[in-house]
């Protein structure tokens, strides 16, 4: 076990940070977003296309950011300008958006363990899989009670290359921070998309069963975590 002091925590959101399941939050996401859009997108099968398009963007395209990826596929895909057609998203995000909030619910360990880490003078990043725009996710954080905390980094559509869980967008938040992967923490419950490879060096967290194989150093809960984080911060090697 790494003696590396740890100096920041990359948090997940979704599951994690916030108690949500997506694949059963996205039904009345879309069930909102639809018909909200449908009339400036006559004869498009919107679903289809934004699940294609966000596709394009989870594939590699490193000289794009996702918000560049995402909108390039879409307007092509629906023959309608990204002038045209954005702000009517930015209208959903502003005025519809917010009321799904009822779908998810506050972690109440989420704000004690991220105030904690910004006491032992951590840097923060909030680590969601950036398919999002900033105004969503922003929303998201208020959902999870974590809005206007001073986090390092948020991972957004428009400020991201890669995705989840390419090795490349961890990658790129160390370089965005400053910091080397031995110092970093990464907290999340999905193994498949919130474990960096191995090789990478960062540590994580998971906040679910661990599966069989899956290389971990600490499972737990937020709790566990927040009570670790002296000894982590430390240097400790045996934070327990």
């Amino acid at each position: 076990m790494s003696d590396t002091p740890v100096k920041a925590l990359l948090c997940d959101l979704d599951g994690t940070l916030l108690d949500v399941d997506m694949e059963e939050f996205m039904k009345p996401y879309f069930a909102a977003l639809v018909p909200y859009v449908s009339p400036y997108l006559p004869g498009v099968e919107v679903v289809k296309a934004l699940m294609a398009s966000t596709q394009a963007m989870m594939a590699s395209h490193p000289t794009l950011t996702n918000e560049e990826a995402f909108w390039s596929d879409f307007t092509a895909r629906v023959h309608v300008a990204r002038e045209a057609i954005e702000p009517v998203f930015v209208r959903f995000y502003k005025e519809v958006f917010p009321s799904l909030g009822r779908y998810t619910r506050q972690v109440p360990e989420a704000r004690v363990l991220v105030q904690a880490a910004m006491a032992h003078g951590l840097d923060v990043v909030v680590a969601t899989n950036p398919i999002f725009p900033a105004i969503a996710i922003e929303t998201r954080l208020g959902w999870a009670g974590l809005a206007g905390l001073p986090f390092r980094h948020v991972t957004t559509m428009e400020n991201s290359h890669y995705t989840k869980p390419s090795r490349a967008y961890f990658e790129e938040i160390l370089a965005v921070i400053g910091r080397r992967p031995e110092e970093c923490l990464m907290v999340g419950n999905d193994p498949q998309m919130d474990l960096p490879e191995v090789d990478l060096g960062l540590r994580t967290f998971l906040v679910s069963a661990v599966p069989d194989g899956a290389a971990v150093d600490f499972h737990g809960t937020l709790r566990d975590l927040a009570a670790m984080l002296p000894r982590l911060a430390a240097g400790n090697g045996n934070p327990w």
